[in-house]
């Protein structure tokens, strides 16, 4: 029983050793990936034709007050 539970701690330890493997690169890419692109700049508000031609096209989901049902039917 003792070298069941000895093998079996020691699975855990490297399927945990794995995944730290795995993610690692991971990680690294998504980080050097948010570094280098930048996203592109946002039109103002105040400029509100340049906003409307920016979203033209898009598709807006709106849920308010966490999907109601008789105040999203109000709205």
């Amino acid at each position: 029983m003792r070298l069941f539970t000895f093998i079996s701690s020691r699975v855990r330890q490297a399927s945990r050793l794995l995944v730290l493997l795995c993610m690692t690169p991971l990680f690294t890419l998504g980080a050097a990936h948010a570094q280098t692109s930048s996203p592109s700049p946002s039109p103002s508000p105040a400029d509100w034709a340049t906003v409307e031609q920016t979203a033209r096209g898009q598709t807006v989901y709106f849920n308010a007050w966490a999907g109601s049902q008789p105040i999203n039917a109000y709205i």
